[in-house]
């Protein structure tokens, strides 16, 4: 019987492919669909499948490696996959378990060892040889090698447990961080669900996003990863609990900086109304040591220096309408409190709970989205007002405030564009890195750096991908100006290529970036090749040999011309802390990587 099940869902609507996982549903006299699981906290509203001709609706999402229960929403009706055997809990939930590179895996954990039933191991290895060429005589020389290899160890108990834990074996990575073998517990999930209760704990992992409005958790950096990297906490999720439909409660401190997050959700349903609560609160932020207070406290006719962070409070409601068609208003407040937990007599810290307010905040955005068969398109206008008190700005206009128009259309998973105007009022003596506390400027990309601080800029971002008889080509554009026809200009063209001839995969993927900026000093245009062969030899085993830097990282994401980048400065602590001379270190950057002339030689096997 197990065989059977492994094999329904393996040819069931559940799908993989080099996009992500891909979801199908039939019924050709649905109105609207939409995809509802524990990948996107349930929401009813957030993933729209798109219809085909013959009545197939689907959808291609991203998962992680992990099990996700599921169910499709029809007409506002909840269905279980009808071609997926396989279902928990109480509703009757289908189940999908993915692997790497979204690898659709058997349902029921089969053992590769002897050891246990319950137990499941996957891995993936790679093995580089990096030559670069020397700049007296032009040969390539081996300057670098270079072992990944991660061990993926899953556990599971009648799907009400499961745990999964990533040990990672690196010889760069990891060098530093032991003298003997370079290993590491990398990333770990712990999973306990039963009926309408779940809890996780998670360390390290990109876990969760918010499904509110303004995105209050998640989306995280310049990269919009999920929550979770760099991270450490539990999450404990309630459904139909009381007179709630959904309830979300989140703790997490961060790794590196000590930050601690509690973070809360609760949403309801009121006929075609769907309302929301969150709440959300950071502590420990901005930590600095030994430091004058706002108002600066004296004793004995001297200064008292003290031990501070900050505090961030926010509270949002939110109003959602309808389905296929729908209409949304989001509306927060929050305050930043600066504390000090010490204070100094001489050089010894004292205990001391000293609070003084810095700002409060208003959020407020709007919008509608809507979803018809292959067309998707939405608008939204956000507006952002941070006011702080005269402690912290000396001048009677003591606020900033953003207003940010977005609008977005696909057509399919072929064609789309975004587009984006952003509105900046400040009054002229506010402190540079007060703009960062506004949480959007922690979200922006690196096209739009150049950007940020001036009254306004549009950005223009297309997007393409199509089939030309066996070639794949895919385009994405992002442009960033001052004004249709006013600089300073910012512009990054992604451009890939990838056919197969024989065995052998052909790949060619070419990055052009173009900035024109007079405060900057720079009006420059860099140009950033690289090529790559593979071959398979075995089953998910493959040789390759690639020529310049290779856009994907070791996880397989396309950062890795920005992750070279960050190594050579150009950082978000840059932007924050140095923008005069951004363009300065951009430059040498830029140039480094436009002018990389290394030659990968690797192999890769997975299990």
């Amino acid at each position: 019987m197990i065989k059977v099940i492994i094999g329904l869902i393996l040819v069931s609507g559940v799908k993989t492919t080099p996009r992500g996982v891909k979801f199908e549903y039939y019924n050709p006299d649905a109105k609207q669909v939409y995809l509802a699981g524990e990948f996107n906290e349930w929401s009813t509203t957030s993933l729209p499948m798109r219809k085909e001709k013959d009545g197939t609706w689907w959808i291609v999402i991203k998962l992680s490696p992990g099990k996700y229960e599921y169910k499709f929403v029809v007409d506002g009706q909840w269905v279980a996959d009808p071609d997926n055997p396989v279902t928990v809990g109480a509703y009757g939930n289908s189940l999908v378990r993915i692997g790497e590179n979204f690898e659709v895996l058997p349902p029921q954990l089969q053992t590769n060892t002897p050891m246990s039933s319950i137990v499941y191991f996957h891995g993936n290895g790679k093995a580089f040889l990096i030559f670069e060429k020397d700049s007296v005589d032009s040969r390539y020389r081996l300057v670098d090698d270079q072992e990944d290899f991660k061990l993926d160890v899953e556990t599971n108990i009648e799907d009400k447990i499961v745990l999964w834990t990533r040990l990672r074996y690196n010889t760069v990575l990891y060098k530093e961080e032991s003298h003997l073998i370079p290993v590491k517990f990398e990333r770990g999930r712990f999973k306990v669900s039963s009926g309408n209760l779940g809890f996780v704990a998670f360390y390290n992992i990109w876990d969760y996003q918010s499904d509110d409005p303004f995105i209050l958790i998640g989306k995280e950096g310049e990269f919009h990863e999920k929550f979770g990297e760099d991270e450490q906490g539990l999450r404990l999720y309630l459904n139909r609990f009381l007179f709630l439909d959904r309830t979300d409660f989140l703790y997490s401190n961060k790794i590196s900086s000590d930050r601690d997050l509690m973070f809360s959700r609760t949403r309801k349903a009121l006929g075609p109304l769907d309302l929301g609560f969150s709440y959300r609160m950071m502590q420990g932020l901005n930590r600095t040591y030994k430091v004058a207070s706002p108002d600066s406290l004296m004793k004995n006719d001297s200064l008292i220096y003290f031990n501070t962070y900050e505090n961030d409070d926010f509270l949002a409601f939110d109003l959602s309408f309808g389905s296929s068609r729908r209409f949304y208003t989001s509306f927060g407040l929050g305050k930043r409190t600066l504390k000090a937990g010490e204070y100094y007599e001489g050089d010894s810290p004292l205990p001391t709970s000293r609070s003084w307010e810095k700002s409060r905040i208003t959020l407020f955005k709007t919008g509608i989205e809507m979803i018809n068969k292959n067309l998707q398109w939405g608008f939204s206008v956000q507006y952002d007002r941070h006011y702080y008190t005269d402690l912290f700005i000396k001048s009677d206009d003591r606020d900033f405030r953003y207003i940010r128009t977005s609008i977005y259309l696909n057509l399919g998973n072929n064609v789309g564009l975004n587009v984006r105007y952003i509105k900046f009022n400040a009054d002229s003596l506010l402190p540079w890195n007060f703009l960062f506390e506004d949480y959007e400027n922690t979200r922006l990309e690196y096209f739009e750096f150049p950007l940020i601080g001036y009254d306004q800029y549009i950005v223009f971002a297309p997007w393409v991908r199509f089939k030309l008889w066996r070639l794949g080509i895919k385009y994405h554009g992002k442009l960033a100006r001052y004004a249709l026809n006013e600089n300073p200009t910012s512009f990054e063209n992604l451009i890939q290529l990838n056919t197969q001839i024989k065995k052998f995969n052909l790949l060619y993927d070419l990055r052009i970036y173009k900035l024109k900026s007079s405060f900057l000093k720079v009006d420059k245009t860099w140009f950033d090749h690289y090529m790559e062969v593979s071959y398979p030899v075995a089953k998910k085993a493959y040789i390759s040999i690639g020529y310049g830097l290779k856009p994907y990282d070791l996880d397989d994401r396309y950062i890795a011309r920005r992750a070279y980048l960050i190594d050579r400065g150009v950082d978000n602590s840059l932007l924050v802390n140095n923008f005069r001379g951004y363009g300065g270190f951009l430059e040498q950057a830029e140039d480094a990587l436009e002018a990389y002339k290394g030659v990968q030689l690797w192999f890769e096997i997975s299990f």
